[in-house]
């Protein structure tokens, strides 16, 4: 973990033994920025995700009220199946972005005893909650 960039450094030390003999050694290196929402910059961009999804729900609101109104010409207009995509799809990926900030949540109660964590993470958990 680095505080002063907010990344933890996931590596991947690989060597691989071919038929030919040798060594073939690779490296890959995976940042994770676990504390999402940590500056002030942070929390203007979570009320800007925040105005996307109300945005995203009205605009899902209106497409099903003009599918109530008239089912058949909703249908025919094909783009009405775009709206109805482009809803699909951004729904899909604010879905994924809230359960992988739950995911680092978990990852960080697992990892809550370790003295790398900053000192407002690492007291907030008590020892009973996993």
């Amino acid at each position: 973990f680095n505080p002063n960039i907010n990344y933890f450094i996931f590596v991947d030390l690989v060597t691989e033994f071919p038929p030919s003999g040798g060594l073939v050694p690779s490296v890959t290196l995976r940042p994770v920025r676990l504390y999402q929402y940590y500056t002030s910059d942070d929390f203007l961009r979570l009320s800007f995700e925040v105005i996307c999804v109300l945005f995203l729900g009205y605009y899902a609101g209106v497409e099903i009220m003009q599918a109530k109104d008239d089912i058949k010409e909703y249908i025919k207009d094909l783009w009405n199946f775009a709206d109805v995509i482009n809803i699909l799809v951004s729904t899909i990926m604010n879905h994924s972005q809230v359960r992988s900030g739950n995911l680092t949540v978990l990852f960080l109660l697992a990892f809550r005893s370790t003295s790398c964590l900053p000192h407002r993470y690492s007291s907030s958990v008590s020892s009973n909650e996993l």
